[in-house]
């Protein structure tokens, strides 16, 4: 395997500030509209 850390300090758990930020990304929600249309689509194969 080819993973390593950075080296530098850990902040709070395993990884350092700079690449926390990036491991930890908000998730981003679907909208209203897109639940909408999923569910829409995913009922079309009952009509």
């Amino acid at each position: 395997s080819e993973f390593s850390f950075c080296g530098r300090r850990a902040s709070e758990g395993v990884y350092c500030m700079e690449h926390a930020r990036v491991a930890y990304q908000p998730q981003v929600r679907k909208g209203a509209k897109d639940g909408a249309s999923e569910l829409a689509r995913s009922l079309r194969r009952y009509i």
